[in-house]
């Protein structure tokens, strides 16, 4: 009975520390100042099962023959939560409005880079990064740089993948303006130098002339 007593008793303070783990880390899901997501994309790894059965082993061939099958797999994706961030970032009016209009912040842009995570996953990988757009509630159009991990221990099912997603808008329209004022420079410099090079060329032209004028003068008095 003593043993048994010890034993409940570990396996309670076992369960203690898992809430408490599990809280801390819910907290700072949610109080994260970028977006991150939870998904569970186990129903995407079955599929990516049945095909490879089924003879399908390049994914990059077969989502480029049926394109249809793309949005086909973002329908198997469930997000579980989303944080504060995130409902902040797409002007959501509430985490349950972003919830079931998902598919609205995604453009054309978003769906070649979500075929690229497609391949990544089908290949076993664990962690994707890349750069795209996505539109906000309000149509305003974001750039971000999304990253994905599969939770240890979730390797076989794909059933835990964490999402985060940082906003780059302000610093690609800085680098626009930065494009934009350096090709006007760039612009000026050769509109300057073509114009140095046409006075250069109507000088020695000018003084060609001279030459030819005095030479012509210096014979007739000659004469």
């Amino acid at each position: 009975d003593e043993h048994l007593t010890c034993h409940v008793e570990r396996i309670k303070k076992i369960e203690f520390s898992l809430r408490e783990s599990e809280n801390k880390y819910r907290n700072l899901f949610k109080n994260a100042p970028v977006s991150l997501w939870e998904e569970d994309c186990s129903k995407l790894k079955q599929y990516f099962d049945i095909h490879r059965k089924q003879g399908v082993n390049d994914f990059s061939k077969f989502f480029k023959s049926n394109p249809r099958e793309v949005l086909h797999c973002a329908s198997l994706i469930k997000v579980v939560d989303i944080n504060d961030a995130t409902i902040k970032l797409y002007e959501a009016n509430s985490k349950k409005h972003f919830m079931h209009n998902i598919r609205r912040y995604f453009d054309k842009s978003a769906l070649s880079f979500f075929t690229q995570e497609l391949i990544a996953m089908s290949k076993g990988r664990t962690f994707f990064s890349g750069e795209t757009t996505n539109i906000t509630a309000k149509g305003n159009r974001l750039n971000i740089v999304l990253t994905w991990n599969v939770a240890p221990g979730h390797e076989g099912t794909l059933s835990k993948v964490l999402v985060s997603i940082i906003n780059i808008t302000s610093q690609k329209k800085f680098e626009k303006t930065l494009e934009k004022a350096k090709n006007t420079l760039k612009h000026k410099y050769l509109n300057r130098t073509n114009e140095l090079i046409a006075s250069n060329e109507q000088l020695r032209a000018e003084v060609s002339q001279r030459k030819i004028t005095e030479a012509a003068l210096a014979e007739s008095e000659k004469k």
